[in-house]
């Protein structure tokens, strides 16, 4: 229903040849094909961009978790809003790691 209400043709398993973007959700990826030819290199400078600052931002978090004051004096949602953005940056790491992947 929602592939014909978005005109979207739905394939599985490997995305073979040709042009294609993936495009990461929470429990799956969606993968593109697009009409136009893309730039790997500059797509590429953008992937390794994105994942500097989630890397910076996830070092952020672990000091954050790592320190001693903070934790004996956070609330208990506190900590577990802290642990959710770890595991969303490191989800979204390995993400752009595959498309990276993919891309090369």
């Amino acid at each position: 229903m929602i592939g014909k209400l978005a005109n979207v043709a739905w394939q599985s398993g490997e995305t073979g040849e040709g042009n294609f973007v993936m495009i990461p959700l929470k429990n799956m990826e969606m993968w593109v094909e697009l009409e136009i030819e893309i730039n790997k290199e500059e797509e590429i400078a953008k992937i390794d961009k994105e994942i500097a600052h989630l890397e910076g931002f996830l070092t952020g978090i672990m000091k954050k978790l790592g320190n001693e004051k903070f934790m004996s004096n956070a609330k208990p949602d506190v900590i577990e809003r802290e642990m959710q953005k770890k595991a969303d940056a490191e989800s979204k790491i390995q993400n752009l790691l595959h498309q990276k992947k993919q891309l090369s």
